[in-house]
């Protein structure tokens, strides 16, 4: 049977499930029965202290819990659990043998402070420097650290419980991702490569690290800002001109 094609030729995708967690709840009932409820998700954030930090709310996803905890671990955590509500309504392939490669749009993965200070306390002296912090870290008791702190490592982990096919595509595109996800998912079945796509999208960098750096980049700001006035329709015309 030839698949339907679109006016170009090219084959029609279609969504066949679909899954999501967020600071509003798990799934996608919850979720809609929340947000047509008119609540909000975002709240002030209690994952670490905030003494001095001006920017004080997020939409903070804190009923889903990982141990030891790490926004890495969390963001796997989130996309485990969509997944599997996304592969329940579709009914693509079976348990841990997807049919189809694996596109994960993930934040931008590093060591984060509990970690870096565990490695410290193992260092023999008191008044050291990164040589002596590497030569902690290179006597293998820390390689866990590296296993998950490892930019691909949640889409490793997940084309493994999922059973996806292929190398498994990682990427970060800012607030571009998951829609950079879901592009490529679709231009490997319009190539022809595959017959379905996991796309998935991940983020619970809610964590010391990321906040100072979404401050410093104004992503951030410590309070609403209100938005301009509307213009006059002259004016709009003349700034489109």
């Amino acid at each position: 049977m030839t698949a339907p094609r679109d006016k170009f030729g090219r084959p029609i995708v279609v969504v066949t499930g679909m899954g999501i967690v967020t600071s509003l709840g798990g799934g996608k009932t919850d979720n809609w029965k929340r947000l047509t409820a008119g609540e909000s998700g975002i709240k002030t954030v209690t994952r670490f202290p905030l003494d001095s930090l001006k920017t004080t709310m997020a939409g903070a996803v804190d009923f889903v819990t990982v141990d030891p905890f790490s926004s890495t671990s969390l963001s796997q955590r989130l996309a485990e659990i969509a997944t599997e509500e996304a592969l329940e309504q579709s009914g693509i392939g079976s348990k841990g043998d997807f049919p189809g490669p694996l596109f994960l749009a993930v934040a931008p993965i590093e060591t984060e402070w509990p970690q870096r200070l565990e490695v410290a306390r193992e260092v023999p002296t008191k008044d050291f420097g990164i040589i002596d912090y590497l030569a902690t870290c290179s006597g293998g008791k820390f390689a866990h650290f590296h296993r998950r702190f490892t930019f691909g490592s949640v889409a490793l982990n997940l084309a493994e419980t999922f059973g996806t096919k292929g190398s498994p595509i990682s990427l970060s595109t800012a607030c571009a991702s998951g829609a950079t996800a879901i592009q490529l998912g679709v231009e490997a079945i319009r190539r022809g490569e595959t017959d379905a796509t996991l796309c998935v999208a991940t983020d619970g960098s809610v964590n010391p690290e990321a906040w100072c750096a979404s401050r410093c980049c104004r992503l951030s700001r410590p309070r609403t800002i209100r938005p301009r006035a509307p213009q006059s329709r002259s004016r709009r015309t003349a700034t489109a001109s």
